[in-house]
């Protein structure tokens, strides 16, 4: 099946080697001989040199692969978030899950694209590392007073910032997880009269 596939997208016979014998280790590697391959267990081929994408490619295509590899934006948001409390990672956890899995239970919500979400999330992190800097460790402590503390005065500065607050906020409040929503009652559109995102 590996020199089929090569064959159809006209790999080299080394690379086609290379897969083949990257296929074999990774075989090998489970835990329950004939099980579905894991695409997170091929990634580790990489630390003893051999090929972890093409085997990736070849598995997902003849159906012996699950492709359970963390998504890039998962890594993103985990890395962006780290430096704030944890409280109020785990309530931007919620907001971001819901961004892009959307939910079926009341409020429900359609799911987001990725960019949006990481839109979003880059325009209100000035804000919530101020917050997270005078000592908050939780949302749910921001008042609309410091809501207005922290958005700058004008301009698309101020629609970007007001438009990742506005989206987190507002799920949040709907999910119950926020008492109340600070940002409900403040302006932040823009010159054209729209926040730089919807929420």
């Amino acid at each position: 099946q590996v020199r089929d596939h090569a064959r159809r997208h006209g790999w080299s016979k080394t690379s086609t080697h290379r897969a083949q014998k990257s296929m074999r280790v990774l075989q090998h590697m489970q835990d329950t001989p004939g099980a579905m391959l894991r695409a997170s267990d091929a990634m580790r081929l990489h630390d003893i040199g051999l090929a972890a994408l093409p085997v990736i490619d070849i598995g997902t295509a003849i159906g012996v692969m699950v492709d359970d590899r963390e998504p890039a934006i998962h890594r993103w948001f985990a890395t962006t978030i780290a430096d704030l409390p944890a409280p109020m990672q785990a309530e931007l956890g919620d907001w971001f899950d819901t961004m892009l899995n959307g939910s079926t239970t009341p409020p429900r919500r359609r799911p987001r694209g990725q960019e949006t979400a990481r839109q979003y999330l880059r325009g209100a992190m000035p804000a919530l590392t101020v917050w997270a800097g005078q000592g908050h460790i939780s949302l749910r402590e921001i008042t609309h007073a410091q809501v207005l503390a922290v958005l700058p005065p004008s301009g698309n500065p101020r629609s970007i910032m007001g438009a990742g607050l506005r989206s987190i906020f507002t799920l949040l409040k709907a999910r119950k997880i926020l008492f109340t929503n600070p940002i409900a009652r403040v302006r932040t559109v823009n010159r054209h009269g729209f926040d730089a995102a919807p929420v």
